[in-house]
């Protein structure tokens, strides 16, 4: 119950983000280079994140993978919530806040039209909360991949 309400959270992000940009537009103009900067170090925050909660060296090949493959990135952030959920509550409230972050200041860039899409990429990886036991069993080349494509994301920003 706890998760779910977690997830409700974190989704509001983005439509709070989108309220935010309207109130304040020209202060998201003003301060657009900070909030990039932002940005990115939240993800890179995200990023060490995952790659600590479980590391070993073979990690390395599927971080590479998870780099060269293109999707949406908040099917990424949906997937390392999911990761945080199933591995460690520890960290569960660190990645999840993290997340409500980086998609308050992300939703700068999009429009109202386009929340229906992210919200859908977002919930996607909770798919695999079915295959729990799946997941668990190869937690650290989940964790990896997914670690992978938020470098790619990170790295890829204008």
């Amino acid at each position: 119950m706890l998760q779910i309400l977690q997830i409700i959270i974190v989704l509001s992000s983005l439509i709070l983000g989108i309220i935010l940009k309207k109130i304040a537009k020209q202060e998201t103009k003003q301060y657009k280079k900070y909030l990039e900067i932002s940005e990115k170090v939240i993800l890179l925050i995200l990023i060490l994140t995952l790659l600590s909660l479980k590391f070993n060296y073979y990690m390395i090949l599927t971080f590479v993978l998870g780099y060269f493959l293109i999707f949406n990135i908040q099917f990424y952030l949906g997937f390392s919530l999911l990761l945080s959920f199933l591995i460690n509550q520890n960290y569960n409230f660190l990645i999840s806040s993290l997340i409500f972050i980086f998609n308050l200041i992300y939703a700068r860039n999009i429009t109202i039209k386009k929340i229906p899409i992210y919200l859908v990429f977002f919930i996607m990886p909770f798919i695999l909360f079915f295959f729990k036991e799946f997941v668990m069993q190869n937690i650290n080349l989940f964790l990896s991949f997914t670690a992978g494509a938020l470098f790619r994301n990170l790295v890829k920003f204008k």
